[in-house]
């Protein structure tokens, strides 16, 4: 009697590596897919709206204001690409394997989700509402032709949204590039300086 319970004791005592497994899957678990819109809450009230709000009282040009709020984002998106991907790596070592794809796929989204606040910003509706009609016209191409050749999967549907996004962004950028400059001194000067200064 004392033999069966040692062993169902053991049996249902995880050991260290899936202690392990359970806890990146549990970490992967918080800034998933399913936790995503807490990234572009995250860029909402860090960057878009301070910049929506400052829009009329910036400090430099307009450009310079419009650089430092894409800059801005770009430093979110790479933290949460490198957040997530350090995650990804850690449970794919211990055989989680939650989706690491979305390490690569949230700063394209990231971008969008700014572009289209920026045009929202200054009053530009049909920017915004063209951007979106090209993603999601360029990530139904992607889904239907992944679909017909039988390669449909999370990890592929994931990376044609970062496709998607990631060419109706570059040609946003490039469209928009008068509306950004960078002046370096100012840009220093401008993080150097006080909050209550600004």
């Amino acid at each position: 009697m004392k033999g069966t319970l040692l062993v169902a004791e053991t049996a249902l005592s995880p050991g260290p590596r899936e202690l392990a497994k359970r806890a990146w899957w549990t970490l992967g678990s918080l800034v998933s897919a399913s936790h995503l819109l807490a990234w572009a809450w995250t860029q909402e009230s860090l960057i878009t709206r301070p910049y929506t709000i400052q829009l009329d009282r910036a400090v430099g040009t307009p450009a310079e204001h419009a650089f430092h709020a894409l800059a801005l984002n770009v430093l979110l998106s790479v933290a949460a690409m490198f957040l997530l991907g350090t995650i990804g790596l850690a449970a794919f070592a211990s055989d989680a394997h939650p989706q690491q794809i979305l390490s690569m796929t949230l700063p394209f989204v990231l971008m969008r989700e700014f572009a289209r606040r920026f045009a929202f910003a200054h009053l530009k509706i049909g920017h915004a509402l063209t951007l979106d009609v090209v993603v999601a016209l360029l990530f139904v191409v992607s889904l239907v032709w992944l679909g017909r050749t039988g390669q449909l999967s999370a990890a592929t549907a994931f990376l044609s949204l970062a496709g998607s996004c990631g060419l109706a962004c570059l040609a946003w950028l490039y469209l928009a590039r008068r509306q950004f400059a960078l002046r370096l001194a100012h840009f220093s000067a401008t993080l150097v300086q006080p909050i209550g200064c600004r």
